[in-house]
């Protein structure tokens, strides 16, 4: 998503936890790193991964998307994956808990679960986990890292790998969060992203040249003075059978807000998907018609659905530095994203973590998909696609980063 997406690593409960003792405490935020340094595997088990108070020694030993668990006394485990420098935070009940780190699944053949480590997690506070503490779980406005403005635009280096295409790697520049114009939805102005597409005048302009890829880069939103930012749906460009085109939002109701956020914490939303006819106010020198990709003529980027949709979100770093071929950013936040897919033969879990600079939007983002048999607990399974993508270009309220490609 554009400007919106984001999600929480696993599927626990942030509720309040247990003191030890059966009373109900508030909250604490844990944070720590994942470590390991690849050895020879001994007694047929491959060495253990180890967690960390502070950044390995050696930034080749973090572990990204190990996935951690927290589990306490009364509470539901608390699961998080972490990020490409080790680190993780998550929100749980003050007092005792009980922390451990298994493997990503592609590399459980180089590294075996962590031991257990006990923390015991101080109300009000970030906790280490050797029990230090460091203040106060910090907060974000998400509309600083998710900035709106008509013509917006952003373009990235992607490499992935998919299991299904033959399980080779692939490159590819992708332009994608074009800021295409307005629309009203319950009398506010919300800001709406769609990839141009084609070779046309007119998209060539605003892409410097054209694409080789485009992405899934659509959404319907508005960032709102308090700092928070509602989330509306997504947009398609779909062409009519009597050659006239439609832009279709695939809407959220209720829609999904993203209010102040404290870290580690987790923000759910239970929605519903419906798609309807959006009309829009396009800026000048586009047109609906080259808007659309023949290429995927009426897909749509989410299906509406009888069921609920559950959206998950958690703020899982704040001041990750990243290096982009645009530029060097240190003010940043990281966003996470899992949603999990059960068919009657597998279950498919996504696991997408987005960097977000102030005032620019995302700058690199990772995601894997892991499959497993139905009845395998989560962390097992294998990969079947994984990616890799960062800024190149960026021309965000008429600020450029980088050199359009």
């Amino acid at each position: 998503v554009g400007c919106g997406g984001g999600g929480d690593n696993g599927n626990g409960d942030n509720g309040n936890g247990d003191n030890g003792n059966g009373e109900v405490t508030g909250t604490s935020t844990v944070v720590g790193y994942v470590g390991a340094t690849a050895a020879t595997a001994q007694n047929g088990s491959p060495p253990p991964l180890h967690l960390l108070s502070d950044p390995p020694a050696d930034p080749a030993d973090a572990v990204p998307m190990a996935l951690v668990k927290l589990v306490q006394t009364g509470s539901a485990t608390v699961k998080v994956r972490t990020l490409q420098n080790g680190y993780f935070a998550a929100e749980v009940g003050a007092g005792a808990v009980t922390v451990t780190a298994d493997p990503p699944e592609d590399k459980q053949d180089q590294y075996s679960t962590s031991a257990a480590t006990q923390v015991s997690a101080v109300e009000g506070q970030v906790t280490k986990v050797d029990g230090t503490t460091t203040g106060a779980p910090p907060t974000i406005r998400p509309a600083d890292f998710m900035p709106c403005h008509l013509g917006d635009k952003k373009a990235t280096s992607l490499i992935a790998w998919e299991e299904e295409y033959g399980g080779g790697e692939h490159a590819s520049t992708d332009w994608l969060f074009f800021v295409i114009g307005t629309t009203s939805i319950d009398g506010e102005t919300a800001y709406v992203m769609a990839d141009p597409r084609g070779d046309n005048a007119p998209v060539i302009a605003m892409q410097a040249g054209p694409p080789e890829v485009i992405s899934n880069g659509s959404a319907i939103l508005r960032p709102a003075a308090d700092g928070s930012v509602t989330l509306y749906g997504m947009c398609e460009v779909v062409r009519n059978p009597d050659a006239t085109y439609e832009a279709i939002g695939t809407m959220f109701n209720p829609p999904i807000v993203y209010p102040v956020m404290t870290l580690g914490k987790q923000y759910t939303t239970t929605t519903a998907a419906h798609q309807q006819t959006i009309t829009i106010d396009l800026m000048a020198g586009l047109s609906l018609a080259d808007l659309y990709d023949p290429t995927v003529a009426d897909t749509r980027y989410l299906e509406p659905s009888d069921g609920p949709l559950v959206w998950t979100t958690r703020l899982t770093g704040i001041g990750i530095p990243v290096d982009t071929p645009a530029d060097t950013f240190t003010d940043t936040i990281v966003l996470s994203e899992t949603t999990e897919s059960t068919y009657p033969d597998a279950i498919e879990t996504q696991t997408y973590q987005d960097i977000r600079a102030r005032n620019v939007g995302i700058v690199a983002m990772d995601g894997v998909t892991v499959s497993r048999d139905p009845g395998q607990p989560s962390g097992t399974g294998r990969v079947i696609h994984w990616g890799h993508d960062l800024l190149i270009y960026a021309r965000v309220g008429g600020v450029e980063h980088g050199t359009a490609p």
